[in-house]
């Protein structure tokens, strides 16, 4: 249950703050991504709980000098090339 949708949202949260400023990123919430993909069933909405709290620690952690910053950085996401 839980690999196809925490995929899918984590990929969609990469389409999402690719362009963002890391202030701009922290505010995305899960039901914007839930809400991007066109929904998602209610037991499967912790994935996408899971993707924004990864992103929230990995640019806290990247960033902690940034927070709520106007001027903060873009975030540019690489493409890994897995398909």
């Amino acid at each position: 249950k839980g690999g196809v949708p925490t995929i899918a949202c984590a990929s969609r949260l990469t389409e999402m703050v690719q362009g963002l400023t890391v202030a701009d990123a922290l505010t995305i919430r899960r039901d914007a991504i839930i809400e991007s993909l066109d929904g998602l069933p209610p037991a499967s909405h912790h994935a996408a709980q899971l993707a924004v709290d990864a992103l929230r620690a990995s640019l806290q952690a990247a960033h902690p000098q940034e927070r709520g910053t106007l001027a903060a950085p873009r975030i540019y996401v690489a493409d890994a090339g897995f398909y």
